[in-house]
């Protein structure tokens, strides 16, 4: 109604024929030029004679053939125009072995970036010099494999620490004894990405045995993972004999007996219990 009083002052509508405007024929919105948009060339920006696909930009230009023969990876020279990228890798990847996989994805991956750059008009090194670089990175990647794999093998016990499952929260303990008097606990809290969601530190009452000291620290760490509202957790201590008692279903009628009881009284609310 608001629109009638401003056409009432003499704005003539330019929808229609100027005095009916008819909803669903009237244009509402003008028309563009059909010459007007942007022109994409389809064809390879590298060889500029076939059209561009996946499987050509990155297996069959013509240009790259020299290259992919340089670099012998199984089963390249089976791609075919006609059989879609994803149908061709899945099948390649039963031919392949790790090492086969790697310097593929190497090259695929410096293939589209040279590709990239070729269309935007930037320089690119010979292809000679390319070929270079991806064995080049491939060496590197394939050298630290082997010294972590070397490294890995001379480890007796993890040297790090290990991450629950994403559904899980490990509890860190442990304790500190200087003297009878200098003694202390605490604990950290993380979920699988290593957050830390909770941690303290205290001292301890005195304490003439490590292993009472380590069995508090556990019992004390169950009871923050509690107190944060912990439902599913993995308890993790370096004190072996602590926590196979904890696991065991023994008595001990010693005063370390006392704090077992309370861990273990705890611990059935919970699945895992580890000593490292």
């Amino acid at each position: 109604m608001a629109g009638k009083k401003v056409l009432e002052r003499g704005i003539a509508r330019r929808i229609g024929d100027g005095q009916t405007t008819l909803a669903f024929k009237d244009n509402w919105i003008p028309n563009f030029p059909p010459n007007e948009g942007v022109d994409v060339d389809l064809r390879c920006p590298v060889c500029k004679d076939a059209d561009e696909t996946i499987d050509h930009a990155i297996l069959n230009c013509e240009h790259l053939q020299d290259l992919w023969s340089s670099l012998s990876v199984p089963f390249i020279a089976e791609s075919d125009e006609d059989v879609c990228f994803i149908e061709w890798l899945n099948i390649a990847l039963t031919h392949w072995d790790d090492s086969n996989l790697c310097l593929f994805a190497i090259a695929a991956y410096k293939i589209w970036n040279r590709r990239n750059e070729v269309r935007l008009g930037s320089r690119v090194p010979p292809l000679s010099v390319f070929k270079d670089s991806i064995l080049n990175l491939w060496s590197e990647l394939e050298t630290l494999q082997e010294s972590s794999d070397r490294s890995s093998n001379h480890q007796s016990r993890p040297s790090s620490w290990l991450p629950p499952t994403f559904n899980r929260l490990k509890v860190n303990v442990d304790a500190c004894k200087r003297s009878d008097l200098a003694t202390g606990f605490g604990c950290v809290i993380r979920n699988f990405q290593g957050r830390v969601l909770g941690a303290f530190a205290r001292r301890a009452p005195p304490c003439a045995s490590v292993d009472l000291l380590e069995a508090s620290a556990v019992l004390v760490g169950m009871e923050f993972a509690r107190d944060l509202h912990c439902s599913i957790i993995e308890v993790e201590g370096d004190c072996q004999n602590v926590m196979q008692r904890l696991n065991s279903q023994s008595r001990c009628l010693s005063p370390l007996g006392t704090v077992l009881e309370g861990g273990q009284s705890m611990g059935r609310k919970y699945e895992k219990l580890t000593g490292i």
